[in-house]
C-alpha cells in the first residue's frame, strides 16, 4: 500500500496538549499494579513530579530524571509484556484525552494534513494511540531493548528534552509546510515556531509564561472543543 506524501503537516505535543495529564504518571502506576515496573523507580517518578509541581525543579530536569527512572523501572521486562500492557492501558480509560483532540485530528485528516506528534511521553502507549487515531508518532521516551527483546534499563531516546525535540522538528519539517501546531507551554516552541498558526492549550495564566507572537493564540480546552473544526477549515494551505 502506497503511503501518501503529505506536503502540509500539523505538529503537536501530546502531554497536557491532547491528553489531560502526563501520560507517564498513570502508565507507570498501571504497570506497577501488574508487577511490570520497579516500585522504587515508581516512587522516584512520583517524587520528581511533586518537586516539579512545587517549582523545585525545572521542566528539562523533570524530563531527564523521569526518563532515566522510567528506563530503570522497566529493566528485565519483555517487549511483548509491555506492548500488551500498553494495549490494555489505552483501553482502560486511565489516561483521559481532551474532547477537542479527536476533532482536531479528524478535521486535519479531512483537509489532507498529516498530524505529526513529537512528545516526550512513553512510546509504548503512544504507539497504540497513534494506530487508533492515525497520527504519525516521531520520537518519544524510548528505552533500550536488547536483541533478545528485554528492556535493558538504559535510555535510547528522550524527545522531551528540548535539543532532541528541535532535532526532530527539523527532520520532519524539511521541505514541508507546517500549517498549524499545538502545544501547552514554552517547551513546545520548537513545534510552534515554524507553524503558520500556533495553538497554545490553556489560558495564558495556565501556561508557564505568556509567549508574545502574532501567530500564537491561546485557547482553553473547552474553547477548542467548540471552535477547533472552524479553525482548521479556515487554514490557508
Amino acid at each position: 500500500m502506497r503511503v501518501k506524501n503529505f506536503s502540509s503537516i500539523a505538529l503537536s505535543d501530546w502531554d497536557l496538549t491532547f491528553s489531560k495529564d502526563f501520560t507517564i504518571k498513570p502508565w507507570v502506576e498501571f504497570l506497577a499494579s501488574r508487577n511490570f515496573f520497579n516500585p522504587k523507580e515508581l516512587n522516584n517518578i512520583k517524587c520528581y513530579f511533586k518537586k516539579f509541581d512545587k517549582f523545585r525543579i525545572p521542566y528539562e530536569d523533570l524530563c531527564t530524571k523521569v526518563g532515566f527512572s522510567y528506563c530503570r523501572g522497566l529493566k528485565g521486562q519483555t517487549r511483548h509484556q509491555i506492548t500488551e500492557a500498553a494495549k490494555s492501558f489505552c483501553s482502560s480509560g486511565n489516561l483521559q484525552l481532551y474532547s477537542f483532540a479527536h476533532k482536531a485530528i479528524f478535521s486535519l485528516h479531512a483537509r489532507g494534513i498529516e498530524v505529526v506528534v513529537i512528545t516526550g511521553a512513553p512510546v509504548e502507549p503512544l504507539r497504540v494511540f497513534s494506530s487508533r487515531f492515525k497520527f504519525k508518532l516521531v520520537g518519544g521516551l524510548i528505552p533500550k531493548i536488547s536483541p533478545q527483546n528485554y528492556y535493558t534499563g538504559e535510555l535510547l531516546i528522550n524527545s522531551g528534552i528540548s535539543i532532541e525535540k528541535e532535532r526532530l522538528v527539523k527532520r520532519v519539517t524539511k521541505n514541508r509546510k507546517v500549517v498549524i501546531a499545538f502545544g501547552d507551554s514554552e517547551s513546545d516552541l520548537p513545534l510552534i515556531n515554524p507553524a503558520q498558526l500556533g495553538i497554545m492549550v490553556g489560558s495564558p495564566q495556565m501556561c508557564s509564561e505568556r509567549i508574545e507572537a502574532k501567530h500564537i493564540r491561546y485557547f482553553t480546552p473547552q474553547e477548542l472543543s467548540e471552535t477547533i473544526e472552524s479553525i482548521i477549515f479556515g487554514i490557508h494551505l
